[in-house]
């Protein structure tokens, strides 16, 4: 039973049909402040297990979870030193995150004895967006096995902001520390993405004792985003055994970063609750070049997680937003999916007999 999640880029027609139905539903909501999940950007429904499966390459995604990153997205609070030139290079990026579960070992597939949890996650720019541009630097430092959660806890819909999944304090000063970091004009990605590593390893914050649960950071891999060492998007050509792209706009790139890989003999639930609706902490931190539009350092916070049927709020700086809907009822979340993609199969007949 191989399931380890992801993504495919949709035909033309089925990507703008998605797009455009996708639009109406997107009203109600800032794409900046929010995560979403499959009922959102189109996962198809496994029609033997009645819930969401997402393939991208040779992954294979259950859950999904989408979060705008707003830095260039007129979310601005004073605090990461954005201008306005930093907004137009920065508008539209996102991040992806999917999660598989594989069941292996045992005489055969009925008896399994292990349990592989992979988490993957994917950095989305707006199309043509160059992620080996030289001229701006780019690193993403991922809290694995951090403390953080949000206040409803490790749940299918639970969402909110860093603020509300952090120490405020922690999540300031981790901004900060990011925004701060000395570096040569020369460095390369990699040489920039290894200082902020050492450097958020080395000098431990004490605003985050509790998010970290000791006083150091159990987990931390820094990788480049930007720059040289940036990893290239992946491509249409890829792609052929794909059903869904999990971002939307549906025009936008994907390109891997991440991956958290943990095996476990314990099959109890709430392994795999905590495995699949746990939060990780992305910092995102940008650094000018020479030419670069990007003339102040910057970082955000992302508190991601993947989501079940209901979005949730998501930005660095706390809203107030107490609308979040918590919904725990599997059946519901199921019946939830299903009806999406009912709804966008009867909005396909009707565009295509239309044209006809």
């Amino acid at each position: 039973m191989h399931s380890i999640i992801l993504l495919r880029r949709a035909a033309p027609l089925a990507a703008a049909l998605i797009t455009t139905l996708g639009a109406a539903a997107a009203s109600a909501q800032n794409a900046s402040t929010a995560i979403v999940g499959c009922d959102e950007v189109g996962c198809p429904v496994n029609a033997d297990t009645a819930t969401s499966e997402c393939k991208l390459i040779d992954e294979t995604f259950n859950e999904i979870g989408l979060a705008r990153i707003p830095i260039g997205d007129g979310d601005d609070d004073g605090d990461d030193g954005d201008t306005d030139g930093q907004d137009a290079e920065l508008a539209g990026i996102s991040w992806v995150q999917g999660n598989s579960v594989t069941d292996v070992g045992g005489s055969d597939d009925r008896y399994p004895t292990e349990r592989v949890l992979r988490r993957d996650w994917y950095f989305g720019t707006p199309a043509g967006f160059d992620l080996g541009a030289q001229n701006t630097r780019a690193c993403a430092a991922f809290f694995h096995k951090s403390m953080a959660a949000f206040p409803e806890g490790n749940t299918e819909t639970a969402a909110g902001t860093c603020e509300q999944a952090m120490a405020p304090e922690c999540v300031n000063a981790l901004v900060q520390r990011a925004q701060s970091l000395q570096f040569d004009a020369d460095d390369s990605s990699d040489d920039l993405c290894g200082a902020l590593e050492q450097d958020i390893l080395s000098n431990f914050d004490v605003e985050c004792r509790d998010d970290a649960g000791s006083p150091y950071w159990r987990n931390v891999t820094v990788r480049p985003i930007l720059g040289g060492s940036a990893p290239a998007v992946i491509l249409s050509s890829d792609n052929i055994t794909s059903n869904c792209w999990p971002i939307t706009p549906k025009e936008d790139d994907l390109a891997f970063i991440e991956r958290l890989t943990t095996t476990t003999d314990d099959f109890g639930s709430d392994v795999l609750q905590n495995f699949f609706y746990g939060v990780t902490p992305i910092l995102t931190a940008f650094y000018s070049g020479e030419g670069s539009p990007i003339t102040t350092n910057t970082a955000q916070m992302t508190c991601l997680k993947t989501m079940g049927p209901s979005p949730g709020s998501n930005q660095t700086v706390d809203e107030d937003d107490d609308d979040d809907d918590d919904d725990d009822d599997d059946s519901a979340g199921t019946l939830v999916r299903a009806s999406t993609t009912a709804a966008l199969f009867i909005a396909a007949s009707a565009i295509l007999a239309s044209i006809s």
